[in-house]
């Protein structure tokens, strides 16, 4: 079974300020048009953008801080660490002036630099 979390962000170049931040830790390669880190220094990880569909939103909660998701640029981050998932999160926040967030298993938002490992539900 794979684990995994969504990034989303307005930012239309996500993927490539994502690319080129994570690829300054030796941790992550670049790999099959995502990046991986490939398990023996950091758990085993794959991340790349990932087409957005309107209907993969259509139950969407207005109060959700994310208001229009559909629209967004989005990434996947396949791992079955929440604790890596958490800092591959800082690392992502850092890489954009943008807001970027982290959706969890159960819908919860998490704004990427401030995902709770604890909590974080993945599928």
């Amino acid at each position: 079974m794979v684990h995994y979390a969504t990034v989303l962000s307005d930012d239309p170049k996500l993927f490539a300020k994502v690319r080129n931040a994570l690829l300054e830790d030796a941790r992550f390669v670049e790999a099959a048009g995502g990046l991986h880190c490939h398990g023996s220094d950091s758990p085993l990880t794959n991340l790349y953008p990932i087409e957005n569909s309107p209907d993969d939103w259509e139950d969407w909660p207005a109060n959700s801080p994310i208001k229009n998701p559909q629209s967004m640029s989005a990434l996947l981050v396949e791992c079955r660490s929440p604790q890596w998932i958490a800092e591959v999160g800082r690392l992502i926040a850092r890489s954009t002036p943008e807001q970027v967030w982290i959706v969890d298993a159960q819908d919860v938002v998490w704004p990427a630099d401030q995902v709770d490992p604890e909590r974080l539900a993945l599928t």
